[in-house]
């Protein structure tokens, strides 16, 4: 056996542990988001769309999803992100959900640059999105339609609901924070354009 041969063997081995990789984008997400706690709107950590793209490198797209602007935002950001991680778990995602979820968090926060009426953005809630619509797909594609269908079905009305209330964001009492709609929609569009890409490549057996 080739040096090579083992190396996919083994790399194949491991992605097929159901969830893990999941949880582990899951505590990517949630852990630096705890660690910094609330921070302001001006805070590096930020997007800041108002500012043009060479203010805003792809370093803040990830950051973003990690800054929050008030106590309870912080705190629905990360019983989101438990209930997303606990989900995924459940429903044995493997490592090519996981990556389509890892990559559609930059592009996530990443699109909201194409509204330069949004002054600045922070929180995780794109993110989750875009997770949501991951593991839509990913159930789809293990052949559990109904459930993958009511997923989509929730969330595209949810999303429908907060562009309803216009852009580029709207005050959201409970969370003491102005909500961007828009961060929900570019999530649950790059989560499906990650997601199937992945999902059409997948090989057979997977």
């Amino acid at each position: 056996m080739s040096a090579a041969h083992f190396a996919r063997q083994f790399v194949r081995h491991l992605v097929r542990y159901e969830g893990l990789a999941w949880a582990a984008v899951a505590t990517g997400l949630a852990l630096p988001a705890g660690l910094i706690g609330v921070v302001g709107f001006d805070s590096i950590l930020a997007m800041h769309p108002a500012q043009g793209w060479a203010h805003n490198p792809p370093t803040r797209w990830v950051s973003a999803a990690w800054a929050h602007a008030s106590p309870p935002h912080l705190q629905a950001n990360l019983l989101g992100c438990g209930l997303l991680a606990m989900l995924g778990w459940l429903a044995q995602t493997r490592a090519r959900a996981a990556l389509a979820w890892l990559l559609a968090w930059p592009l996530a926060n990443g699109l909201l640059l194409l509204d330069p009426r949004l002054p600045a953005f922070m929180g995780a809630s794109g993110v989750l999105h875009a997770g949501i619509a991951v593991l839509a797909v990913h159930l789809l594609l293990k052949g559990r339609k109904a459930l993958g269908v009511a997923m989509l079905v929730g969330l595209f009305i949810k999303v429908g609901f907060d562009l309803s209330h216009g852009l580029p964001t709207y005050p959201h009492p409970t969370l003491g924070i102005h909500v961007s709609p828009l961060s929900h929609l570019t999530g649950t569009l790059a989560g499906l354009f990650f997601a199937g890409i992945l999902g059409a490549l997948r090989p057979q057996n997977d």
